[in-house]
């Protein structure tokens, strides 16, 4: 488990994390504070994590795999505490952060491993530039499917609405690689040469990026039907899975 504390607003943080080699495991370890876009691998001895808290309430932290979870509750004045701050430090806010599983979007369009294609988010170019967004809360992806030209740089926008335990790390297999998710606007920049899925850390929800020779001539029906037939790899699966 992770210890909860309570930290003053507008004061930097120094916070020191004392670990014995015997309890570092896969799963404590590294340990994630998604607010901060931190992420610190823990070594035996002291780890010390900087921060400075801008706002007051909880801020969730968590294992990487966001099941082991814990708060850091944010004051206006440390020397003015109600009994009531010190009482909410030690529960875990799941209404922040989701329960402790992942949920396959609210509306189960991602159970099975399902890619809602109703919607398609389209790629625009403008001088020489890609531009696409998609949205990020508890449906899932909105849209799930992105189309964009191949060849041309990207700004691709993952617009975090509402993120919780699944949503917030989504995973790029065929980048061998993942980005842990803020509220609010973030950006990836690439060149696309191939099509490719991306999901949440669990594989629970997932979407798909179609790379097309020409945005400006496209058989949306096609590329919906193509991604229905789409086969997730056998090895992608739920948390331990």
């Amino acid at each position: 488990e992770y210890e909860p504390f309570i930290v003053q607003k507008g004061i930097p943080v120094k916070w020191i994390i004392n670990v014995s080699e015997n309890d570092l495991n896969g799963c404590n370890n590294p340990l994630t504070v998604p607010k901060y876009n931190i992420q610190k691998k823990l070594v035996p001895g002291e780890n010390v994590i900087e921060f400075t808290p801008d706002e007051e309430g909880k801020i969730i932290y968590t294992c990487w795999m966001g099941m082991i979870r814990s708060n850091i509750t944010v004051v206006s004045d440390l020397n003015n505490i109600a009994q009531q701050d010190y009482a909410n430090s030690t529960d875990i806010q799941k209404d922040l952060f989701g329960g402790g599983s992942c949920s396959a979007g609210a509306s189960n369009a991602f159970a099975g491993g399902k890619i809602p294609v109703e919607q398609l988010a389209i790629g625009n170019i403008k001088d020489g530039v890609q531009y696409v967004s998609i949205d990020i809360n508890d449906y899932g992806f909105s849209p799930a499917v992105v189309v964009i030209q191949k060849g041309i740089p990207t700004e691709w926008v993952l617009n975090g609405e509402k993120l919780n335990s699944c949503n917030y790390r989504l995973q790029f297999p065929a980048y061998n690689s993942n980005i842990e998710l803020r509220e609010g606007e973030n950006l990836i920049k690439f060149t696309p040469e191939k099509d490719f899925y991306f999901s949440c850390w669990m594989s629970m929800i997932n979407g798909y990026v179609k790379v097309v020779d020409d945005i400006e001539n496209i058989d949306l029906e096609e590329i919906r039907n193509e991604v229905v037939e789409f086969e997730l790899p056998e090895d992608t699966g739920g948390c331990c899975g």
